[in-house]
């Protein structure tokens, strides 16, 4: 345990600050494949299924009973709609705004920049025979604020638990008993 202190010890202030990075960037990689990925892959399921079913209605065709379909889909629409609740809706750039800076100030942060980037269309298709795609959007977002690291570690710990936004990047200088902090997020959404 002494040679690890002492090793930790030893980094220089650009090391450690390169460590604490690859930290935050395993963490978001592990996020994407444990929260966004099987959220989307579940929502692109359930509609595929939805859809089937409405088919299956509408013909009339090897159906014992359209009272049974009805059911089946009313299960699976309350599903999809269950998966899309951890999304958010498509939000404009003033939406996005709030959002973050809203995000920022619930930790005591003091946002003093904030650039948010185009909103982009990702159509992500289920590759299978009856092939359904999800459209969903994103956008880059990249934010400067001032505080400690403790609200700055509040906030990337609050921004982990939500399925819509992920950190993509964070950076820090350290000032006069505070540090100025520039972070970079991304914004899922999808239409509801």
């Amino acid at each position: 345990m002494d040679k690890i202190k002492k090793s930790i010890q030893s980094l220089s202030k650009r090391e450690k600050i390169l460590i604490y990075i690859m930290i935050i960037l395993i963490i978001i990689c592990i996020g994407w494949f444990l929260l966004l990925q099987p959220q989307l892959t579940k929502h692109q399921e359930l509609s595929s299924q939805k859809q089937l079913l409405e088919t299956q209605i509408q013909a009339n065709s090897i159906v014992p009973s359209s009272s049974d379909l009805t059911s089946q889909i009313n299960s699976v629409t309350k599903e999809i709609e269950t998966s899309k609740q951890g999304l958010y809706e498509v939000l404009g750039k003033e939406d996005l705004d709030k959002l973050v800076t809203g995000l920022a100030q619930q930790y005591k942060l003091v946002p003093k920049d904030l650039t948010i980037g185009d909103i982009t269309k990702t159509k992500l298709t289920k590759y299978s025979k009856n092939s359904n795609s999800t459209t969903v959007y994103t956008s880059a977002i990249q934010q400067t604020c001032t505080g400690t690291l403790d609200q700055l570690n509040s906030l990337l710990d609050d921004v982990r638990a939500n399925e819509s936004m992920q950190v993509t990047s964070t950076s820090f200088e350290q000032g006069t008993g505070t540090y100025e902090f520039h972070i970079s997020y991304t914004v899922y959404m999808i239409e509801k």
